[in-house]
């Protein structure tokens, strides 16, 4: 599994970091992240709800994890309803986490939706959003840019390295392989 790191530290995310945003271009990190971040999590039992782009994340997530069990749900954009409907049978609680992956895909409708729940990660180019910037007004206890966002003062990032801004940390993230 790959691991992550915080400043050269292994990190384990729990649910003080929820909501997390992550931001980034497509080929700079951002997505393969976002994919280990919830093996993680799902190793750890937490109950995950994945609203993707495309098939390509679940197949990523199935090359990390190998054994999938129903504590783990994908839906791509073609199954909105499908996947509003998964939240709406849940108790949202803190064991739950819902992803919203590729959210330059999605309308403001959907973003909103996964903006109401308690724990949540959502990951794609801001930059290409509906919502852009303004998603930034929403509160997020973590935030992650492995590319430049609007106005964000960043360090220089190599490839594949974030910026990761908590209410606690702030310096470089990166996975291990």
């Amino acid at each position: 599994m790959n691991k992550i790191l915080v400043n050269k530290k292994e990190f384990k995310y729990t649910e003080n970091n929820f909501p997390i945003f992550i931001h980034g271009r497509d080929h700079e990190g951002a997505s393969f992240y976002t994919i280990s971040l919830i093996a993680d999590l799902f190793f750890r039992d937490f109950e995950i709800v994945v609203l993707c782009g495309y098939p390509m994340a679940f197949e990523q997530f199935k090359n990390q994890v190998k054994d999938i069990n129903d504590r783990v749900v994908f839906y791509t954009k073609e199954h909105i309803a499908d996947f509003k409907n998964k939240l709406l049978s849940l108790d949202n609680t803190n064991n739950q986490i819902i992803l919203l992956k590729n959210v330059e895909l999605f309308d403001k409708d959907i973003i909103n939706f996964v903006l109401e729940r308690k724990n949540y990660i959502i990951s794609g180019d801001f930059n290409k959003c509906v919502l852009g910037e303004k998603i930034l007004e929403k509160p997020f206890v973590t935030k992650i840019f492995f590319s430049d966002f609007f106005d964000i003062e960043m360090p220089l990032l190599n490839k594949y390295e974030g910026f990761f801004v908590s209410d606690v940390t702030k310096g470089l993230t990166k996975l291990v392989l």
